[in-house]
């Protein structure tokens, strides 16, 4: 069967080397003007006491929403990300804030961003079963001695890929986690990380198919 895929988180950001204080308020009104549903600076969730309901303060980290893509600017960070659960319409909308960033607030990427992350999550079904299929994967491994200790025949559960000589905190990462979820589904979740905005741009381009080809290489 043709891989399903369920989007269970997916976020594009810009992550800035430091902090600008005004960012904020510079940037709603630019994204009002476009079009985008401005959410308020603060929400006031409640909390149960014995006396009632008490509503308190809390910073709201969501600053606007379009086309079911949510804008999030963490100031402690700091970084600024578009989140949601269709890659097609996250990948347009990190590209229009990138024009917003430059064309309107007159910001240097080059100079002014740490790095671009993206950060997919998701639960993938193709007909197969996922600890048969990781199992078979790693044959060529000898867990053997990890089954001896504990007296029970194991096997391995977890696919995890990073790039050689680079530290998780690099500018430069991607790291590829993949295990079961249940017996009909693959948990996967990709992390990529660069600070050329165009090799940024090139790896989340169709993104969706590359998350598939990913489980396709453990398939066989």
């Amino acid at each position: 069967m043709e891989p399903k895929v369920n989007y269970e988180q997916c976020i594009m950001s810009f992550v800035f080397n430091t902090s600008y204080p005004s960012f904020e308020d510079e940037l709603t009104p630019i994204l009002k003007a476009k079009n985008y549903k401005i959410e308020p600076p603060f929400k006031k969730p409640q909390i149960k006491h014995k006396e009632g309901p008490i509503s308190i303060r809390v910073r709201n980290l969501k600053i606007a929403e379009r086309n079911g893509c949510s804008v999030v600017f963490n100031p402690d960070i700091p970084v600024l990300f578009i989140g949601g659960n269709d890659w097609t319409k996250i990948y347009d909308e990190f590209n229009h804030l990138k024009e917003i960033l430059i064309e309107k607030m007159g910001f240097d990427l080059e100079e002014m961003i740490k790095s671009f992350e993206l950060v997919s999550e998701n639960k993938i079904k193709t007909g197969e079963r996922p600890r048969k299929m990781i199992d078979n994967f790693y044959q060529k491994c000898d867990v053997q001695a990890f089954s001896d200790i504990f007296n029970n025949e194991g096997s391995l559960f977890t696919i995890r890929f990073v790039p050689v000589k680079k530290e998780p905190n690099s500018d430069n990462w991607y790291e590829i986690l993949i295990e079961p979820s249940g017996p009909l589904h693959y948990f996967e979740r990709i992390v990529y990380r660069n600070k050329d905005v165009e090799k940024f741009l090139e790896m989340a381009n169709n993104f969706d198919k590359k998350i598939v080809d990913v489980i396709k290489i453990i398939e066989g």
